[in-house]
């Protein structure tokens, strides 16, 4: 599975993540935050062969998780997968 947070799509959240890199920057941090819209990131996810299987929409915070389903011939003799 892979999952991943985000801030909201909206002007505040975006403000919010600009200013965190401008506190960042003042203690000499190199670390930035990108905000790239949520919808253009689930769209990589689903171009990659991956399907969204969990969203959480907190109050100040975002989260996918998203699972690639394997091929039909990679499942155990007991249906588990099998990881080649």
């Amino acid at each position: 599975m892979l999952v991943f947070s985000f801030p909201p799509d909206h002007v505040l959240g975006r403000a919010v993540v600009a200013a965190e890199n401008v506190v960042f920057s003042f203690g000499s941090n190199p670390y930035r935050m990108f905000a790239h819209p949520s919808d253009k990131m689930a769209a990589v996810l689903e171009r990659h062969g991956l399907s969204t299987v969990y969203r959480h929409r907190g109050a100040l915070w975002r989260m996918y998780g998203a699972v690639r389903e394997p091929a039909p011939e990679s499942a155990g003799a007991e249906g588990e997968h099998v990881v080649r």
